[in-house]
Order: C-alpha cells, then sequence, then structure tokens
C-alpha cells in the first residue's frame, strides 16, 4: 500500500510540474539555445511565430519569445504583419480608417506573461480581427515592461525609438514579395 502511494505522489509531481508552456511564470528554463541574434529593432525580447489559434472565443497569436535582458519581461507591446498561405501581405482592418499593413496590440499581468533572463517562454498574443486569410505572421516587440525587485510591481524597461504602434524600420516593409521584385528591378541594368 505504501509503494502504490509513493507512486501515486510521485506521478502528481510529474503531472503537475513546470510545463515549459508559459502558464508556469516562465521562470522553467527551456533546453533550446537562444536565437542568433537580437531583434533589428533592439528589444530584449525575440519573438518567432508558432500559430494563429482561432478555436476559442479570441484568435490567439501562439509565439515563442526569448528574453535576451537581465530583468523579467512582464509586459509587452506586439507589432505584427499577417501573410496568407502563398506569403502575401495582408492588410490589418482592411476598409477602415484603421487600415494598415500591420496592428498592434498590448498584454501585461499574470505570471503566465512573465519571461525569466535568458530563457524562452511560449506566450498567447490576442490580437483584435487579424485578416480572416492570415495563416503566418512576423512579430517584433516595440515595448517591454519588467517585473520590479519586489516582484510585484510593474516598471518600464525599453521602447523601440519608432513609437510603440510603428513597425520597425529596420525590419524593411515585412513584404517579401515586393522587395524581392524591388531587388530584382535594381538588378536589371539602367534603361538607355
Amino acid at each position: 500500500m505504501t509503494a502504490l502511494l509513493v507512486l501515486l505522489g510521485l506521478t502528481l509531481v510529474a503531472a503537475c510540474g513546470k510545463s515549459g508552456d508559459g502558464k508556469s511564470g516562465g521562470d522553467d528554463k527551456a533546453a533550446a539555445p537562444a536565437p542568433k541574434a537580437k531583434p533589428v529593432n533592439g528589444s530584449p525580447i525575440a519573438v518567432e511565430f508558432e500559430k494563429i489559434d482561432r478555436s476559442g472565443k479570441r484568435p490567439m497569436v501562439h509565439v515563442k519569445a526569448y528574453n535576451f535582458g537581465d530583468k523579467k519581461s512582464a509586459g509587452y507591446v506586439f507589432v505584427a504583419k499577417f501573410f496568407d498561405k502563398d506569403g502575401k501581405l495582408l492588410k490589418s482592418k482592411p476598409g477602415t480608417p484603421f487600415e494598415k499593413d500591420h496592428a498592434f496590440t498590448s498584454m501585461s499581468g499574470g505570471m503566465k506573461n512573465v519571461c525569466a533572463p535568458k530563457t524562452w517562454c511560449n506566450l498567447k498574443v490576442w490580437f483584435p480581427d487579424p485578416p480572416e486569410k492570415a495563416e503566418k505572421a512576423e512579430l517584433f516587440v516595440t515595448k517591454v515592461d519588467a517585473l520590479a525587485a519586489d516582484g510585484q510591481k510593474i516598471e518600464k524597461w525599453w521602447q523601440q525609438e519608432e513609437g510603440f504602434s510603428d513597425w520597425p524600420k529596420a525590419a524593411g516593409s515585412g513584404d517579401k514579395k515586393a522587395e524581392g521584385d524591388k531587388k530584382a528591378e535594381g538588378d536589371k541594368p539602367a534603361a538607355k
């Protein structure tokens, strides 16, 4: 009977341990190596797109985030460009006065959004109304807040120069096809 209780206890500990999905506060160190380079806009947080999940009440963009900094990140502003299955850049909020080639959103609060220094975290980011045909996204973090030393308060940490709702200039347009066409045109000899 004692052996059964010990086995049950070990099973519960294993099942309830840190999952590495960001829900445990982001303090669990993932085994994956850091990204090769920091984001071009200078952000201490690099993000990699994983998927768009439309199964719930609100569409969520799942990302892996890596914290290059020396503070625990706890609040973020994200900008995203959305693409269809063929890689075509899609407009955000088309046909409205807010139509742009990118969207932005912010999130903070809750220990599930905290990412410890030098670790990977999984975050679920709500972007209101991502384009219906969007299957891929390119994202940057344009503003980061940190968890203060007291573990309770949030403090300002970093913001890109352009402004938190702007696409980073150093990232280019994000439209791979258009940039490829421009490059190809630049390779052509000038007309005489």
